[in-house]
């Protein structure tokens, strides 16, 4: 396969790969378990990004526009006939930056795209940074996400 995705059985049943991005810091290996816990026409393809899990040693790409390129060309590699792309919070941006890239190279395009953990970017975040918060307000918070204690 790739270093870009996390090695499993061929799964003959799949009719649709399924390829997932973490979040900032995560790796693809919290994807594993969905291999197990979708259908089976769902083959799940976990994308390691360079510097995380069994990439740990790669030099990380740290621009964002680079990585989308180098995420759309993984896509054009392994995607096949028909795959769809699921990002949690910063994998949310980084697909949706991807799909960009690819829309521009007039690329075969997933059949859908699916985020979590993120607004669309260009919705804009009415929530106050939580470094601008009162100390009264910070306690609150911390208080309602029961952290920090």
């Amino acid at each position: 396969m790739s270093s870009w995705i996390l090695a499993a059985e061929a799964n003959p049943k799949a009719t649709v790969k399924l390829f997932c991005l973490a979040y900032a810091g995560g790796g693809a290996e919290m994807f594993v378990p969905w291999r197990k816990l979708l259908p089976a026409h769902i083959d799940v393809c976990p994308v390691q990004l360079p510097g995380r899990g069994s990439r740990m040693l790669d030099t990380p790409i740290r621009q964002r526009d680079r990585l989308a390129a180098e995420l759309a060309g993984v896509l054009l590699e392994h995607g096949g006939e028909n795959y769809a792309l699921f990002g949690h919070s910063m994998g949310a941006l980084l697909w949706f930056d991807t799909c960009r890239v690819m829309m521009a190279q007039d690329f075969r395009m997933p059949s859908q795209l699916m985020v979590a953990g993120e607004r669309a970017p260009q919705k804009p975040n009415r929530d106050t940074p939580i470094y601008q918060l009162s100390d009264a307000d910070f306690r609150w918070v911390r208080r309602v996400m029961n952290c920090c204690k």
